[in-house]
Formats: C-alpha cells, sequence, structure tokens
C-alpha cells in the first residue's frame, strides 16, 4: 500500500474539460485508486459557474479529507473551488497559466497565485497553455506551488520522437508525485 494505512488517507476530487479519455487523467486516476485512494470525477462540459458550483456540491458530501484537482480547465475551477472550500491541497494538471498559445492573456495565473493550500502543478515544458519558459517569466508563484516539469510534454503529456516516454510512463511518475504530496498533505494534517 502506497498510504499509510494508519491515517484515513484523502479523497482526490477531479475536474476535467470533455471526454476523460482525451486526458492524460485517465491514465493518473486508475494509478491513484491502486494506491488506496478515492476518486470522484466531474463532467466538466459546462460553464465555469456551473462546474465551481457542482465541484462544491460534490465537495461538501465527502466525508474525509480532500484534495481537490483537475486537468487543464479542470485544473483552474478546481483553483477557484480551492479559494472558498476548505481541502488539503489543490493538484492542477496541465494548467491553463494562459490562454493557448497567448502568454500576454494569463487568465489562470491571477487565480493560482491566490490559493494559499498547498498546490501541485505536473505541467509539461511544451504545454502552448504555459512552456517551462514563460511560467519562469511570470515570477514566483508562491511557496505553497510546486512545479513537477515533465520534459518535452506537451498539454497532453505528448512528446516528440520514438524515444519519448509515453504518456502512460508520464501518468505513472505524476501518481507517485501526486501520491507523496497526498501523504505530506495527511501528516501535516494531524
Amino acid at each position: 500500500m502506497l498510504l499509510p494505512s494508519a491515517r484515513v488517507p484523502p479523497r482526490f476530487l477531479f475536474a476535467h474539460p470533455g471526454d476523460l479519455h482525451a486526458t492524460p487523467l485517465s491514465d493518473v486516476i486508475p494509478l491513484l485508486g491502486a494506491g488506496n485512494c478515492d476518486v470522484l470525477q466531474l463532467d466538466s462540459n459546462k460553464d465555469d459557474a456551473a462546474l465551481v458550483d457542482e465541484f462544491e456540491k460534490r465537495l461538501g458530501n465527502t466525508p474525509s479529507p480532500t484534495i481537490i484537482g483537475g486537468f487543464s480547465l479542470g485544473a483552474r475551477i478546481a483553483a477557484e473551488v480551492a479559494l472558498r472550500q476548505p481541502v488539503l491541497g489543490l493538484l492542477a494538471l496541465s494548467f491553463p497559466f494562459h490562454r493557448h498559445g497567448q502568454p500576454q492573456q494569463r487568465h489562470g495565473l491571477a487565480t493560482l497565485l491566490r490559493v494559499v493550500v498547498p498546490t501541485l502543478v505536473i505541467q509539461g515544458t511544451r504545454d502552448a497553455h504555459g512552456t517551462q519558459a514563460h511560467v519562469r517569466n511570470m515570477g514566483p508563484l508562491g511557496p505553497q506551488v510546486e512545479l513537477m516539469w515533465l520534459s518535452d510534454a506537451n498539454h497532453h503529456w505528448r512528446s516528440r520522437g520514438p524515444q519519448a516516454p509515453s504518456v502512460q510512463e508520464r501518468a505513472k511518475d505524476a501518481a507517485l508525485a501526486i501520491q507523496a504530496f497526498a501523504r505530506t498533505q495527511s501528516s501535516e494534517q494531524l
């Protein structure tokens, strides 16, 4: 078992845009489930306000400590919820720091800068919503934000070349980082 059994492991509540199977989250969720974590999924084919409401309703029905997060738009919505609700932490997979290919339009960054809970961002270095170079140029994100960079990965964690790690291999690395993050948040709660 990857999480200590002496503690109640945190639940994970994720949001994602569109089809779950079109995102790396579909590869991460089963790995977290195998680590004795409970994962709830939300349909984020809704506008922002409706998704925030749905997220908050589901969070309110969650009996154990919860780490919230999501993929892309879902991560941005989770960050909004983290500003309003008590959560153990925030997971942001492929966070939209800015609009696709438009680093001057930093719509996601403003929300992330206000989040005070521990946050793990897992981002491809070539993500069109925030490359490693663009994010570095944005300045400090705050002491609560930990960045995990996936070398040469795009928004969906795909890399170039036949020798590049697969999305599934990246999901395994991400799941290990998420489980370590969850253990840290769970132990700090005691």
